[in-house]
């Protein structure tokens, strides 16, 4: 038969919460150990379900990201072939 992971259901401490969000807002390295916390290698479960959460919120950050990249470039591209900015600021120069 498997062997079962057993997981501690110890409190973390704030100051474990502080240290997790500090290592996981490390660009790439904390990425790999959100990931590597929230499936692998964490047996305290109240670690491993701040990681997973911390992934939901990459996730939900990439995702914003990339529908206001895209509206971003469809606007500008529709503002090109419209002629761009060209005559929005008429009213500046005066008569």
């Amino acid at each position: 038969m498997a062997k079962k992971k057993t997981l501690s259901g110890s409190v973390m401490s704030v100051g474990s919460y502080v240290i997790a969000a500090l290592l996981m807002s490390i660009p790439l390295i904390g990425l790999v150990i959100c990931i590597v916390w929230a499936f692998f290698s964490c047996n305290n479960q109240n670690k491993r379900n701040f990681a997973r959460a911390c992934l939901i919120f990459v996730i939900i950050g990439i995702v914003l990201s990339l529908v206001f990249y895209s509206s971003t470039n469809s606007l500008m591209a529709s503002l090109g072939t419209l002629g761009g900015f060209r005559g929005v600021f008429d009213f500046l120069k005066g008569d």
